[in-house]
């Protein structure tokens, strides 16, 4: 009989307290894919620091993978990976009220901390159960909520299907670690869920919004998105308001099944890593891509170029963040390329007698 057919013929001891069907006992459990978040643990920061300022939309943290995605007119969170973890981990992810985010009007403002799981990595899991889990640590006590949708950003897709659950920090400062159970399939129902390389489940971690995006339409169930934005809860406190308050998350996962019995999977550092670039990447280079043979006169040109390939293949043609800097004698024909495996550095022009490139590109490829 096969490894593989060993392995999946594995079930829970018959003096275990639940049944198979509650428990994860597929084969991705026993080969490291049974979590599906990327980067749970915090390890993974090729950004560092980043700071949450006022606007609207996605803002890619300190912690790869995660987001914080806001709309708000003024205030500031910060978010750096921390040291502060509970027993086990080594990291967590911190954000900051740096300056108070005001809530208190009806404009539509809010706040999320955010990680989108890909439709080829969740789609095995949509007809079941799933179980989110998470450590957290907040300096301001009360109810918050987690907020499913079947889209990364809500309201983008047709028929957006939206799951609230709420989670209670009872003591402040302290390290709580909280469960949520969801039936997938009962969000499948309805709606289009992604089966490729789109969004297939994005989780948000509330953190506050003004009293229009609260309510409880989507409390404990699933609903079609159209013109109720109440995607937190009623009683979701508003932490972001708070200046100085502190988010601490960590031990993050998202397994099939009802319960999680097993430790946190931790994957290899060297495989987490990879994972995480096919969404953000970074290449340091300091390179001469050669000269043209100076001017040549009008009307004659030759292009000199670079190609760098990426690690990882990633999950769409990348957004470029930030290109590499560049040393030139003649800058008016530079043009920059980036696909799913590569970056590409091109320059053409009569005039070129060198052309230099050094410092880090960065690109993105999230949701």
């Amino acid at each position: 009989m096969s490894l593989a057919r060993n392995l999946a013929n594995l079930k829970p001891s018959s003096a275990g307290l639940i049944g198979s069907e509650d428990v994860d006992t597929s084969l991705g459990q026993l080969l490291g894919w049974s979590n599906r978040v990327i980067n749970g643990d915090m390890r993974i920061s090729q950004r560092g620091s980043v700071n949450v300022a006022p606007g609207g939309g996605n803002t890619l943290v300190a912690a790869d993978r995660f987001a914080h995605f806001n709309y708000f007119g003024s205030g500031q969170i910060n978010t750096e990976i921390s040291t502060d973890a509970p027993p086990g981990f080594s990291y967590s992810l911190l954000s900051t009220v740096s300056t108070a985010v005001p809530l208190s009007g009806a404009t539509g403002y809010y706040c999320q901390l955010t990680q989108g799981i890909e439709g080829f990595n969740i789609s095995d899991l949509y007809s079941g159960n799933v179980v989110i889990s998470f450590w957290v640590k907040s300096s301001v006590t009360g109810t918050y909520s987690v907020a499913l949708y079947n889209t990364h950003q809500l309201g983008v897709a047709s028929g957006s299907r939206v799951y609230v659950a709420e989670y209670t920090v009872n003591s402040a400062n302290t390290w709580e670690q909280k469960f949520i159970v969801v039936n997938l399939g009962s969000g499948v129902s309805a709606g289009s869920w992604a089966l490729n390389n789109n969004c297939g489940l994005s989780i948000n971690w509330n953190l506050g919004a003004e009293s229009n995006r609260k309510g409880n339409t989507y409390l404990n169930a699933w609903g079609t998105y159209t013109t109720t934005p109440n995607f937190q809860s009623a009683n979701q406190v508003n932490w972001a308001s708070n200046s100085g308050a502190t988010f601490r998350i960590t031990g993050v996962e998202l397994r099939p099944g009802s319960v999680i019995t097993l430790p946190f999977e931790r994957r290899d550092i060297g495989r987490e890593l990879r994972m995480s670039r096919r969404y953000y990447t970074e290449i340091a280079l300091s390179t001469d891509i050669g000269q043209n043979g100076g001017n040549q006169g009008a009307g004659y040109s030759v292009y000199t170029s670079v190609y760098v390939p990426f690690a990882e293949t990633m999950r769409a043609s990348p957004t470029i963040l930030q290109n590499f800097g560049v040393s030139t004698n003649d800058v008016g024909s530079l043009q920059y390329f980036a696909t799913v495996d590569g970056y590409l550095v091109k320059h053409g022009n009569t005039n070129a007698l060198y052309t230099y490139l050094n410092g880090t590109a960065k690109f993105s490829a999230e949701f």
